[in-house]
């Protein structure tokens, strides 16, 4: 290595130093703490709840991955002499302001007000650009999607969605620990995810617990059994697995679908203010037509509690739901107290709506997984050959 190359090396090394520690180096292209700390940062103007569900030590590592693959990909993109301009980065930044309702530069500045420099922003979006022209010369090794591929996909999707959903996190405890005081520990007032990152053996521990939606078959039958009994917010009685002794904390439901179908209600809502429910009650509840309840509703109601549409009742609590699901339709239900005023309701119609995706939206998901797949192969294959020391 000649002197000026020796030189050059050191300088971005120190220059990385004054911007954090080394924590890797890719080739010649050294990726410091500040860098990882940056673009975390980044991802969570990106993604809402971004890391949430993981301990610092592992959205550290998972970044740093990241940033690692990038600068694979930058150096493989060099090495084909492919190139991206400052003004293809500054396009690609403007159409992100005009997607997100921005005018040229707010972007900047809103990401300067949360501590992130620009070129956080630019070096993701000039390296996705640099992958992006290497995968556009692979185009041709994608088969092409047929309308059996379809199909099939949409049979798979339709088998998924007739079964039921549960949002939960576990702790897996081994089976020497006493199960009844983890339990206790957490019904007493213990944080969920602290208890988990202290007793739990799954691999949900490193985020904190947290497992994500999953369905009937994650879990052996006898804990299927439990999930499909309990209700959300719920925390399971310690449940014997073959491994050890399962907590689950069920955080959500979701009604399985038919035939691709899910059931939406039409629903109509009121608050009336407190000091006139008495008054107005029976005339509320003596009606029976959607129409007559919205008419009322802008004579007795407060305007901005007024509501009609359709919603799926897995998006109401527990309770309202039940209500109106025993309610009989265009009957009229409450009140339900709250803070700012008594809350009637009426179901006015049950609909079932389709929630597959049209044939060209799937059509589209199975070309992206087509070309996915090409793009993790080929990654994989420059990461063997490439040169990466972490610190």
């Amino acid at each position: 290595m000649g002197k000026l190359a020796v030189f050059l090396w050191v300088f971005l090394c120190a220059s990385a130093v004054w911007a954090g520690q080394i924590v890797a180096i890719v080739g010649d292209t050294p990726i410091s703490s500040y860098d990882v700390d940056q673009r975390i940062a980044l991802l969570k103007t990106q993604q809402a709840g971004f890391g949430s569900n993981q301990s610092q030590k592992q959205i550290k590592k998972n970044v740093l991955d990241m940033l690692v693959n990038e600068k694979i990909k930058m150096q493989a993109a060099q090495k084909q002499n492919i190139n991206v301009t400052d003004e293809d980065v500054k396009n690609a930044v403007a159409r992100l302001e005009s997607q997100n309702g921005l005018k040229r530069g707010e972007l900047e500045k809103a990401l300067k007000e949360k501590g992130i420099q620009k070129n956080a922003l630019e070096s993701q979006i000039r390296a996705d650009l640099m992958w992006l022209q290497i995968l556009q010369q692979h185009k041709g090794d994608i088969s092409p999607v047929t309308d059996k591929d379809i199909q099939i996909r949409k049979e798979k999707m339709t088998r998924e969605l007739e079964k039921p959903g549960f949002l939960v996190a576990e702790i897996l405890l081994p089976p020497d620990e006493d199960a009844n005081k983890v339990f206790q520990e957490i019904t007493q007032g213990g944080d969920f995810a602290e208890v988990a990152e202290k007793y739990s053996i799954a691999k949900s521990v490193d985020n904190k617990g947290y497992v994500g939606w999953i369905s009937t078959g994650h879990y052996p039958s006898t804990v299927d059994a439990i999930l499909l009994q309990m209700k959300g917010g719920q925390l399971s009685r310690p449940i014997k697995v073959q491994n050890g002794t399962l907590l689950i904390l069920m955080l959500d439901k979701k009604e399985p679908a038919k035939n691709g179908k899910v059931e939406v209600w039409e629903l109509a809502q009121m608050a009336t203010p407190k000091e006139n429910t008495v008054k107005v009650m029976p005339q509320i509840l003596s009606l029976t037509t959607c129409a007559d309840f919205m008419k009322t509703a802008q004579e007795v109601g407060i305007m901005e509690s007024i509501k009609q549409g359709l919603i799926s009742p897995s998006q109401l609590p527990e309770e309202l739901r039940r209500a109106l699901k025993d309610q009989q339709e265009s009957t009229a239900m409450g009140p339900v107290q709250t803070p700012d005023g008594d809350l009637f309701f009426m179901r006015c119609s049950t609909k079932y709506e389709s929630i597959l995706p049209t044939d060209e939206a799937i059509k589209g998901q199975l070309e992206m997984e087509k070309m996915e797949d090409i793009s993790e192969k080929l990654l994989m294959r420059l990461k063997r050959h490439a040169v990466v020391e972490y610190k």
